[in-house]
């Protein structure tokens, strides 16, 4: 990465001193099968279509270079041990990098 592109944090996977490989992704298709759960019959329901609104924009996750924020990933199942390392796609499927801590 150049260092000059939007992110949008597509998938995360971690492996752990196990061996073992865990990968969240996107919430985006996730959205997009609750979105039922989410639909208004009446009035009772409008705190419901809110949540899922305020969960479709926090899906929608790009940040310019040097900006900061929170995206919100899903992965089925649990982390099998502690993690080892962490592998990002800050881009897109095609642009994975190995994540390190920040220093400071």
């Amino acid at each position: 990465m150049a260092g000059t592109e939007t992110l949008n944090m597509y998938r995360a996977i971690v492996t752990t001193d196990t061996g073992a490989q865990f990968e969240a992704s996107n919430i985006g298709h996730l959205v997009d099968e609750w979105r039922e759960a989410f639909s208004v019959d009446n009035a009772e329901d409008r705190e419901k279509y809110n949540i899922g609104v305020n969960l479709n924009n926090d899906n929608m996750f790009y940040l310019k270079p040097g900006a900061k924020g929170t995206a919100i990933l899903a992965a089925e199942g649990e982390l099998d041990g502690s993690p080892s390392r962490v592998y990002v796609s800050p881009q897109g499927a095609m642009a994975e990098v190995e994540a390190t801590k920040a220093a400071g």
